[in-house]
């Protein structure tokens, strides 16, 4: 069977097989390089999907999809999405049987995530794996506090393992991961950390303002950096630019994602410091333009005039490009 018998015949059977309960107002098809001026084209879902399944930023979408939409409610909807590439592969080395049986789980998790909520599931680590997060915060504050939860440390700088509750007009809502919660998924702890750092990096991808004044009120693309076409491809040594996400919000992640550190280390030529300005952004400056010490000061200086809930290290952090360790500068 060719790729695209596959394809046909999928979406063929998707509706009429009785026991998925799909009707064909609920499917939607989305074709590779689909593109903005297509009826079809939904900038959100191109990009995020690109990230998700493709690591990469692009406004056209990389590669097949088919969405099922559940409603409960017009406020209250479950949107599965399916790669055609990866039910194709599926198919060619199990059968069909197994590529029925994983769009009929998702479509399950996702119709009982809609009846009972995110927070009943939590114990269900393949209902809510979508839904994992990380965020940065400040582990001398809440060190007794973290004893309960799942977190990784570097320095004065914890990042933890958070639920998503909601995350729409209400604002962002999340809640703490327990640490017994976590144990009973039965999983590598490894698996869930990258699952999550991939959410957070797909709600967010990261973005480097080389004039802090830039990220204010930013279109999505500017401060692109991680691709090798981008704009950015050489930072100045006499200016310190900002690392953020494209939401701001808990913006100092973007250090931990994945090829951000590696990348940043290409543009500055080599070794460079980053100081946490706040749980939303971080400075990167590029080894040898300018003394360490400087930079601790100009931080603490900022501490101290923002608020409690902004602030995230009194540390300044060293990459070393050539060992590739990332921690904390004694003085």
């Amino acid at each position: 069977m060719t790729y695209q018998e596959f394809c046909s015949s999928f979406l063929t059977q998707l509706t009429e097989k009785w026991e998925l309960g799909v009707k064909p107002g609920e499917v939607q098809f989305y074709p590779e390089g689909l593109s903005e001026g297509d009826v079809r084209y939904d900038e959100q879902f191109v990009r995020e999907t690109n990230l998700r399944y493709n690591q990469t930023e692009s406004d056209v979408l990389i590669g097949d999809y088919v969405t099922v939409a559940k409603a409960k409610n017009e406020q209250m909807k479950q949107i599965s999405r399916f790669s055609l590439e990866e039910l194709y592969d599926r198919q060619m080395e199990e059968g069909w049987e197994s590529v029925w049986k994983q769009v009929q789980d998702s479509l399950h998790a996702a119709g009982e995530m809609m009846e009972t909520g995110v927070l009943e599931q939590m114990h269900n680590y393949e209902q809510i794996r979508d839904k994992l997060v990380i965020r940065p915060v400040c582990f001398n504050d809440c060190r007794r506090e973290l004893r309960e939860y799942v977190y990784e440390r570097y320095g004065d700088v914890a990042l933890v393992l958070y639920l998503t509750v909601y995350d729409g007009e209400r604002g962002l809502g999340t809640v703490k991961v327990p640490r017994t919660t976590a144990d009973g998924w039965k999983l590598p702890r490894k698996r869930v950390w990258e699952d999550a750092m991939l959410n957070t990096y797909v709600a967010a991808p990261p973005r480097l303002y080389l004039d802090p004044v830039d990220c204010i009120h930013a279109p999505y693309e500017k401060g692109e950096f991680m691709s090798e076409n981008s704009a950015i491809q050489k930072l100045d040594p006499e200016r310190a630019p900002l690392l953020t996400t494209t939401r701001k919000l808990n913006g100092a992640i973007a250090i931990f994602y994945p090829g951000v550190k590696e990348r940043l280390a290409r543009l500055s030529g080599g070794s460079y410091y980053v100081a946490f300005t706040s749980v939303n952004e971080a400075c990167i400056h590029p080894a040898g333009t300018i003394l360490p010490i400087r930079i601790l000061r100009s931080l603490k200086h900022l501490n101290r005039t923002c608020g409690e809930a902004e602030r995230l290290s009194q540390k300044v952090f060293f990459y070393d490009a050539e060992d590739g360790s990332f921690k904390t500068v004694e003085f």
